[in-house]
């Protein structure tokens, strides 16, 4: 049995503020998620940090995060800050089956850059992904996003490159990290 299919499974972890917990399943809170989504890339167009062809084409999940990620066996997760109950940044795991998943959506607001809600949010993923018996993980991230330290740091490493999205494939194996 899934620990995700818990929705009162709260993580209570402390960054300026900041709490992160399983999404609720709110779909109020799943337009703004969305919202949110769309507004960072196109923060991250209009500074040169990546370049979308289609910028809705990543809606699709975070319309549907109940059915894309947690009824299949994944996770959401929200990075709120305490002062204002206001959505900083998120992260999913989409469950792919034989203990593989796929991280994806790592995106933070770009008011709550530099503050370590990124991280914050990897590591709880990280940790929730091994408490229930996945493997390891993959993420892309584009070439042009400042997010790859990040997921070094994590422990993540390369294995791959993909040419026509200009993304780094990264993985996460629970035997070469800590």
């Amino acid at each position: 049995v899934l620990k995700a299919a818990m929705i009162n499974y709260e993580i209570i972890i402390m960054a300026s503020e900041i709490y992160v917990t399983v999404f609720d399943g709110d779909q109020k809170a799943m337009d703004e998620i969305a919202e949110i989504h769309l507004n960072i890339r196109r923060w991250q167009e209009s500074i040169g940090q990546n370049d979308f062809t289609d910028i809705n084409d990543s809606q699709k999940d975070l319309r549907n995060i109940n059915s894309y990620y947690i009824e299949t066996g994944g996770i959401f997760l929200v990075a709120r800050d305490i002062a204002n109950n206001e959505i900083a940044g998120f992260v999913g795991l989409k469950n792919e089956g034989y203990g593989y998943a796929i991280g994806k959506r790592l995106a933070v607001r770009p008011e709550y850059h530099r503050q370590g809600i990124a991280t914050l949010l990897l590591v709880e993923l990280k940790k929730w992904a091994k408490e229930n018996d996945f493997c390891n993980f993959t993420f892309n991230t584009n070439r042009g996003e400042k997010a790859l330290p990040i997921y070094e740091n994590l422990g993540c490493e390369i294995i791959g490159y993909d040419d026509s999205n200009d993304d780094y494939l990264l993985k996460l194996d629970w035997e070469e990290s800590a």
